[in-house]
């Protein structure tokens, strides 16, 4: 009985080792040779010239006379392999892969046929349960079919008889050289000197005695038997001869050798895959790192500039704002001298009040819009070149706009929404929605407005008005329209554009500093989120360093364990554990 334990349990460290490699085809041999040890079958195959008895002598130990075909032509000849078993059968392998089953006494036509299977109820088998038993076609037929027939079994663990016809009376060139090529496979060999009915006892002696000394001279050493398939004790004979092979040394040889190859295969891959992984390359990781450090000084250069181009423009803006003052003055003149003559001073006032109202919120508005316009679409342009090569960055982006959206619908812009929410801004909402540059907008406008930017200027009008109006008392209501009217554009108008000068330059610093701190949170929210990406690719490469560490030297662990494995299958398995 064939021990297999150990190359059983040989297999599974290299399919352990295996799985730890998504290489489907390495997997898929590991497999295939485990499969093969577990299930192998010590082939006894009976070789020789052709005619010389090969099928006579199996049908002589099977006890079948004429089971198998004798005396074929050498066309017709294919392997036809004998296994033991209860039921009777016979599987035909055919040369496409298919296979046919069908009852042990069917005529198999051996046309496009691979080789044949019988398993057979026979005593003989059943006694060499370890072995099957194969026919093979002749070696010297010259049909490469023969030839494959034969190569397929070799190097396969398998044992050879050597049937001779004793007829010859020598053992020639061409079987010796034979039988060293099947020594390089196995070196336990039996010889059958067959047909010995057909010579006397004295002459198959004297055959036997020169074959052996034939034999002797070529250092091939192989128990040798007179035999014919009349022998009564033939089946006995060649079984016994069979039985005392060393099928477990067959079997340790034949295992040694797939382990060798596959373990040897299996070094190189995994080699070629430490080779690999010598140096993980860092460079991508490297370079998106930069671009991201390049990204967040850009950002403060962009602020920066914009903080200075907005600082710059303050005296130019001062003095644009002052002339619409003057003009929407001038302009509501006509307006002015009627409410103070049917209203006195306090309607004069009023006047004043609510045609400068309007413009100071929306000047004001739209200085902190254009501005913000500036430096934010600035800031989005370097922020969407990273976009694209960033999916942390899109999502982190989307989550910043959203969370700007939702302190606006939670209430805490109320206030903001209110005044912002003209018709045109809910036109643009509707418009621009998703957009997170038109909520910056709402807030910034608002916040101008909320911040008490516009109040000092409306105290000034409502201050100096009356006194200014007061100046002019004796013209307005006593003077007639027209001349009431030029002493207003030449002297109220240039007198309030005068006075409100100063607070003009206030409430211009202060909302361009709210507009700057406003800008700021930007800065930092957008900082944050490349930061963030920083952080992210950092790990990432941190990672990807621990994985290909630890990838590495799993590969060095299990390229020492094959090699451990080598070293055990090489000195025999003494160092067997």
């Amino acid at each position: 009985m064939i021990n297999k334990k150990k190359w059983i349990d040989f297999g599974s460290q290299l399919t352990t080792i295996a799985s730890h490699y998504n290489n489907e085809a390495l997997a898929t041999e590991v497999e295939t040779i485990n499969r093969a040890v577990s299930h192998y079958e010590i082939k006894v195959l009976f070789v020789g010239h052709f005619s010389a008895g090969k099928s006579a002598l199996l049908n002589g130990i099977l006890k079948r006379p004429n089971f198998l075909i004798e005396n074929q032509s050498p066309q017709t000849a294919v392997a036809t392999e004998l296994h033991y078993s209860t039921t009777e059968k016979v599987i035909i392998h055919n040369n496409n892969g298919e296979i046919i089953e069908k009852e042990s006494s069917y005529a198999v036509p051996v046309e496009d046929v691979d080789y044949i299977d019988y398993r057979l109820n026979s005593d003989a088998l059943k006694e060499i349960g370890d072995f099957t038993l194969v026919d093979t076609p002749g070696f010297d037929s010259g049909i490469e079919k023969h030839n494959h027939a034969l190569s397929s079994y070799l190097g396969n663990g398998s044992f050879y008889v050597l049937v001779i016809n004793i007829e010859k009376g020598v053992v020639d060139s061409q079987t010796i050289q034979f039988i060293q090529e099947l020594s390089v496979y196995n070196d336990e060999l039996i010889i059958l000197l067959n047909k010995r009915d057909k010579i006397t006892t004295e002459n198959a002696e004297a055959v036997m005695d020169s074959v052996q000394c034939t034999l002797d001279m070529e250092g091939i050493h192989a128990k040798v038997f007179c035999v014919s398939k009349f022998d009564e004790d033939l089946s006995k004979k060649i079984c016994g001869a069979i039985s005392e092979l060393d099928i477990q040394a067959a079997f340790d040889r034949h295992a040694q050798n797939m382990y060798n190859r596959l373990i040897i295969e299996m070094k190189e891959i995994l080699d070629q895959q430490l080779r690999d992984y010598e140096d993980i390359s860092t460079f991508d990781y490297d370079k998106r790192i930069k671009e991201l450090n390049r990204a967040c000084e850009e950002l403060k250069r962009l602020f920066e500039l914009e903080k200075k181009k907005a600082e710059d423009a303050l005296p130019s803006r001062i003095d644009e704002l002052k002339g619409k003052i003057r003009v929407a003055l001038e302009g509501c003149a006509d307006a002015v001298v009627s409410a103070s003559n049917s209203g006195g001073s306090q309607a004069a006032e009023a006047v004043i009040v609510e045609t400068l109202r309007p413009l100071l919120l929306q000047y004001v508005r739209s200085y902190s819009e254009q501005n913000m316009d500036s430096i934010i679409q600035s800031m989005n342009q370097t922020m969407n070149q990273l976009e694209s090569k960033d999916s942390q960055i899109n999502k982190l982006m989307k989550s910043a706009a959203e969370n700007t959206k939702k302190l606006i619908e939670d209430g805490m812009f109320d206030k903001i929404s209110s005044l912002c929410e003209t018709d045109d801004n809910k036109s643009s909402k509707k418009n621009k929605k998703g957009d997170n540059t038109s909520w910056y907008h709402a807030v910034s406008g608002a916040l101008a407005i909320l911040t008490d930017v516009i109040a000092p200027w409306m105290e000034i009008i409502i201050i100096l008005a009356p006194d200014i109006i007061s100046l002019a008392k004796t013209i307005f209501g006593e003077s007639d329209y027209e001349r009431a009217k030029r002493i207003y554009l030449e002297g109220t108008v240039p007198q309030i554009v005068c006075q409100l000068h100063d607070p003009a330059v206030e409430a211009m610093k202060e909302s361009n500093k709210q507009l700057i701190a406003l800008l700021q949170t930007q800065l930092a929210e957008k900082t944050a989120i490349v930061k963030a990406s920083i952080a992210e690719t950092q790990e990432k490469k941190k990672k990807d360093i621990e994985t290909n560490t630890s990838y590495r030297n799993n590969l060095k662990n299990d390229l020492q364990a094959l090699a451990n494995m080598e070293s055990t299958i090489c000195t025999g398995g003494s160092t067997w554990h």
